[in-house]
């Protein structure tokens, strides 16, 4: 349906009358998916029957645009495209429509909400939920690791020989430190010899420029600000002009872009918190790739509109910034340093010792200049130099006695990342649907890359709006940026994963859900799979919920709920209503009025109808006064009966201005309201037209 706005409806109105004086039509929406629905699904509305072509458009520099029109393609070669977009439409709207319902009814019962079930919204709380229990299950661990100083000056660490590495834990931990005792007391104050020494010239690449999600990730962390803040605010520094589209998965840039860096560069160092960095504009770092630009080039400054930035809040000023800093990283030089390496033979046992020589600190130094505490210059360590077969004696040993650490809870920036990069929990999960290993080998491999290639657990639009319909649903609560699971998130994935339901149910917070959608989806869009066979298994799922009640599930009753005394069932909430608050059971319906904020359960017996000294003036019983929903009223005492009323006074007809419409040419008239007398359009509702 075309949404009843006014600014859509004009769009729309638009696009329709263009239509009938065209002769063909192009599509030059999004290069994806849902680029491809979001103009089909317009034409199909507006009955098109002109002939259309596709432009596959990834961004808009000349250069590309020229290009993207020398190989334009018919329309209809992307069927599929828009097939698999309409699709995931589909199964996203069954399945939240028909499971959110069926598990509201039960929770309701207990006492809870309503409930909402969705694709990437329900696997994304399991993860918090897992992250929860984690760190609650958690229990430190000593491990131990084997340090030696030769010489007074090499610090090196042991090279664990197979025997050792036999009794590592599950996480690759030594918990035993006996073994290291008995080298420690073989190797004391013996000399050991240089086995290898090399020095080896190394370069770290000018960091990526931003997408959304590491642009939400960092400015959480840096600024505190959740995923929906910085989206609103790269939105607006869109709207103004000084970013490009914000909305994107992509970190690198088209190469014809590059021509547009000395322009941009000149333009931001004019802005006095830039004035000292030194970028040169010649500098080309590994972000300009045409293979790796998607649908969307990554995040940078436009260059344009700077002066719009003073009038624009702090959040908008802070986001631009670490936008603006990542775009001037790219013109600095590379990262380069010596690495060396020295293996030590002593006794049978290998220490390696790793030193650091920074010859340029590169891009590095415009970050410290920020006091980004991920990207300070790193200290030098400077081993001397030796030749092999160089003798070196042990001086020192030292048993380093380490503890595991507990996880830590995800944050709105850390959550976003792992939503990213699910694909890396797929051979846990995995694990966990079939003993068979060879089947389990061949399953992660297609689900991983399924999640990797789409880039995850929802896109970079939809995310912040995971998140936030998280909190709203009082699944999670966010304390001082940390993010956990409400109790009753915590019921609701235990209620899907209990070994009785997870059989049914288990597959709503399951991420290989979405990787199965996903290679279905690619299936479709590239004509090998059908969009009926699909929705028929999907179809065929949804028909077992007419099995629903017989599930069995373990829901530990909301003790702040209040029970109902028409069908003692825990599940009366509060709402808002047209007239005001009031308590409803939502397991038999029955509405109960508030009492400051309290339902109330027992009626109060009704106030009785007091008798005036007037006479109905229709079959002369008295006149009584009664309370209604709106107050106190009069009416006839002889009520069914008679069911006489005093007239309503009738409103006097506004006044006239002597003036029409300059909307519509009615005549004005004056109106009055609680702000004071107005003129308004006699037309009205048809026409709207209002002055103060």
């Amino acid at each position: 349906k075309i949404k009843n706005d006014d600014g859509t409806k004009k769009q729309v109105s638009g696009i329709k009358l263009l239509l009938t004086g065209a002769s063909q039509v192009i599509n030059a929406g999004d290069p994806d998916r849902e680029g491809q629905l979001l103009i089909d699904e317009l034409l199909d509305e507006l009955g098109n029957t002109k002939p259309v072509n596709r432009l596959w458009l990834a961004a808009i520099d000349d250069k590309s645009i020229a290009t993207a029109f020398d190989t334009i393609k018919p329309n209809s070669a992307f069927t599929g495209y828009k097939l698999a977009a309409q699709t995931r439409q589909y199964a996203d709207w069954l399945i939240g429509m028909n499971y959110s319902r069926a598990i509201s009814n039960v929770f309701q019962a207990a006492g809870y909400s309503t409930i909402s079930i969705g694709r990437v919204q329900t696997p994304t709380l399991k993860m918090i939920v897992d992250r929860d229990k984690a760190i609650i299950n958690f229990k430190p661990r000593n491990f131990y690791e084997l340090t030696a100083i030769f010489d007074g000056s090499i610090l090196a660490r042991l090279i664990l020989p197979d025997a050792i590495k036999l009794l590592l834990d599950e996480d690759g931990y030594l918990l035993d430190k006996a073994p290291l005792e008995d080298i420690t007391n073989t190797i004391r104050n013996k000399l050991g010899t240089v086995e290898s020494y090399k020095q080896t010239p190394k370069t770290i690449r000018q960091p990526l420029l931003f997408n959304l999600a590491e642009l939400q990730a960092l400015a959480n962390k840096r600024f505190g600000y959740s995923a929906t803040e910085t989206l609103e605010a790269a939105q607006l520094l869109y709207e103004n002009k000084l970013t490009s589209y914000p909305r994107s998965d992509c970190q690198y840039m088209p190469v014809s872009q590059h021509g547009d860096a000395a322009t941009i560069l000149t333009e931001l160092l004019k802005q006095s918190i830039y004035a000292s960095y030194t970028p040169v504009a010649d500098v080309k770092s590994a972000v300009w790739d045409d293979k790796k630009v998607t649908a969307h080039h990554a995040i940078v400054p436009t260059g344009s509109n700077l002066t719009a930035l003073s009038g624009l809040s702090k959040r908008e000023q802070d986001v631009f910034q670490l936008i603006a800093i990542q775009y001037i990283a790219q013109f600095y030089p590379e990262y380069k340093y010596n690495e060396t390496e020295i293996i030590i033979d002593i006794d049978r046992y290998q220490f390696k010792a790793i030193g650091k020589t920074v010859i340029d600190n590169g891009w590095k130094r415009l970050f410290s200049k920020v006091n980004d505490e991920d990207e300070q210059e790193e200290d030098a360590i400077i081993l001397p130099v030796l030749q092999q077969g160089q003798s070196v004696n042990c001086t020192h040993t030292d048993i380093v006695s380490k503890q595991t650490q507990k996880p830590k809870h995800y944050t709105e920036g850390t959550l976003i990342k792992a939503m990213i990069n699910i694909h890396l929990l797929i051979p846990e999960l995995v694990k966990a649907e079939t003993n068979d290993p060879k089947q389990a080998i061949a399953l992660v491999e297609q689900y991983r890359k399924a999640l990797k290639e789409t880039a995850g657990l929802g896109t970079e639009a939809t995310r912040a709006s995971i998140i936030e319909t998280l909190k709203r649903r009082q699944f999670i609560k966010v304390d001082k940026k940390v993010i956990k699971a409400t109790e009753l998130g915590h019921h609701l994935i235990g209620a899907l994963t209990s070994p009785q339901i997870k059989p049914e149910l288990g597959f709503l917070s399951n991420p290989i859900t979405t990787a199965q959608y996903e290679q279905y989806l690619d299936s479709i869009q590239n004509g090998s799979g059908k969009q009926e066979v699909f929705l028929q298994n999907l179809q065929n799922r949804l028909a077992k919920l007419s099995n629903f009640a017989s599930l069995r599930f373990t829901i530990k009753p909301n003790g702040n709920a209040q029970v109902c005394p028409k069908c003692n069932a825990r599940g009366i909430r509060q709402f808002k209503g047209q007239f005001g608050l009031y308590w409803k059971c939502q397991s038999c319906n029955t509405n109960f009025k508030d009492d400051k904020n309290k339902p109330v359960l027992i009626d109060a017996p009704k106030p009785q109808p007091k008798a005036t000294a007037e006479n109905c003036p229709d079959c002369g019983s008295p006149v009584v006064e009664r309370l209604g929903k709106f107050g106190l009223f009069k009416s006839c005492s002889n009520y069914p009966k008679c069911k006489w009323t005093p007239p309503k006074i009738a409103k006097p007809a506004p006044l006239l201005t002597g003036e029409p419409c300059p909307k519509c040419g009615e005549p004005m008239v004056i109106k009055k309201s609680a702000k004071g007398d107005f003129h308004a359009c006699s037309g009205y509702p048809k026409c709207k037209h209002v002055e103060w």
